[in-house]
């Protein structure tokens, strides 16, 4: 019994219930310190349909900023899916829009078509979007409550500011949120299809812009990083697998 009177139950939690059946794939875990991630089956995570869900659990003792406790918290945030964004039931969901916000190609005229004409009709109130800037709407037809929608550079060789400024695509789509009590938010891939980014340099701007403001930020408890096509799953995966060092960083 607790200092509140309430009888403790005996059992840990799950205890005593009948197992509950995997789903028809294999659950993966990598338990080597330098690749400690885990392969978790997609209803897992926030009723998504059965996509594998890359959870980044990492833990590394020169990571001294933070408790254990707290980086296991932080690093959980974290998932990889290969899923059609418009489907997720987040708070928000981030299109890689243009620099008029009218809707496009790829996953921003995907979003518009699953959102509805409202969509547009609000974007066109915004008056546009520069560049590593963000702004937010409504998400209308979307099982997302909100879309905010963000502007990525077109790449030219690298050395034109375009790592800046897709890391600011994801530092102000996260500070946005926080500014609208967003909790769980989800990203594509910005900057990787008709502008050209290279997918592996736009994996590790995410990683590490991303995990650096969840270090000093709770209130958002999920970041989604959503791919759409298995190749762009894969490559995320071996990038994340391929990390030396905590994700943590100063970016």
């Amino acid at each position: 019994m607790d200092p509140r009177g309430v009888e403790k139950s005996p059992l840990r939690p799950g205890e005593g219930l009948p197992p509950r059946p995997l789903p028809p794939f294999e659950l993966v875990r990598f338990g080597s310190a330098r690749r400690g991630w885990t392969l978790l089956p997609g209803p897992f995570v926030m009723g998504l349909s059965p996509h594998w869900i890359h959870t980044h659990s990492r833990i590394r003792n020169n990571m001294v900023t933070r408790s254990s406790r707290e980086r296991a918290e932080m690093d959980d945030r974290i998932r990889l899916v290969r899923a059609d964004i418009t489907t997720l039931k987040v708070d928000c969901i981030v299109n890689a829009a243009n620099s008029s916000l009218l809707g496009g190609g790829g996953v921003d005229g995907a979003i518009h078509r699953a959102a509805g004409p409202e969509l547009l009709a609000e974007c066109r109130l915004l008056g546009g979007c520069k560049t590593g800037q963000a702004k937010i709407t409504g998400g209308y037809g979307l099982p997302a409550r909100h879309v905010i929608h963000t502007v990525g550079p077109v790449y030219r060789d690298g050395k034109h500011g375009e790592p800046e400024l897709l890391a600011d695509c994801y530092r102000n789509s996260l500070e946005v949120a926080l500014e609208n009590g967003i909790r769980t938010i989800a990203f594509p891939c910005i900057s990787t299809g008709v502008y050209g980014y290279p997918l592996r340099q736009a994996c590790q701007i995410a990683l590490d812009t991303i995990t650096a403001f969840l270090a000093r930020s709770d209130q958002i408890t999920q970041v989604v990083l959503v791919c759409f096509t298995q190749s762009d799953y894969d490559l995320y995966r071996q990038v994340i697998d391929d990390q030396g060092q905590p994700l943590h960083s100063s970016v």
